[in-house]
C-alpha cells in the first residue's frame, strides 16, 4: 500500500490531498441517506454498498457480486452500480459493483417497523444497517 501527498496553493491558503492506494476488499461498507421513513408506502432511502480494504479506504478497482438482505416489511425497488455498461436487472437483489460501488432503493410500506439491511459478497460482509418506519 502506498501514498501520494499533494501540496499546493489556492487563494493564498495551502490545499493538501491524499491518494491511497489500497489492498484487497475485506468487507461491505453500507451507507444510508435516510435512517427514518415514513410508513406511507412512498418514502425511499438509498443504501450504498462500498468495497474496503482492511483500513476502511474504497476498493475502486475490483469488483464483486453484492446480494442484499432486508429483514422487515419494506420493497426493494431496485439496484444499479452507475455504469452505462449495465446489463443487469435492476429488480433483483442482486448487483455486481462498478468501481467498488453499488446501489439499492429501499420503499416503506404502510406500517411501523424496524428495516435491518445487509450485504454480503464472496469471502466478504457488511455490518448491518437499520431504517425506522414509522407514521
Amino acid at each position: 500500500m502506498g501514498y501520494l501527498w499533494q501540496k499546493a496553493k489556492k487563494n493564498g491558503e495551502v490545499v493538501e490531498n491524499k491518494l491511497v492506494s489500497t489492498s484487497e476488499p475485506t468487507a461491505v461498507l453500507l451507507t444510508l441517506d435516510k435512517q427514518n421513513l415514513k410508513a406511507d408506502g412512498y418514502d425511499v432511502a438509498h443504501i450504498e454498498a462500498r468495497l474496503i480494504d482492511k483500513e476502511g479506504n474504497p476498493v475502486k478497482t475490483q469488483n464483486r457480486k453484492i446480494t442484499f438482505k432486508v429483514e422487515g416489511h419494506a420493497t426493494i425497488l431496485g439496484v444499479d452500480n452507475g455504469s452505462p455498461r449495465n446489463v443487469q436487472d435492476y429488480k433483483s437483489n442482486t448487483v455486481t459493483t462498478s468501481q467498488g460501488r453499488a446501489l439499492m432503493i429501499l420503499q416503506s410500506k404502510k406500517e411501523s417497523t424496524t428495516i435491518t439491511i445487509s450485504a454480503t459478497a464472496k469471502d466478504l460482509n457488511s455490518a448491518p444497517v437499520s431504517i425506522v418506519i414509522k407514521e
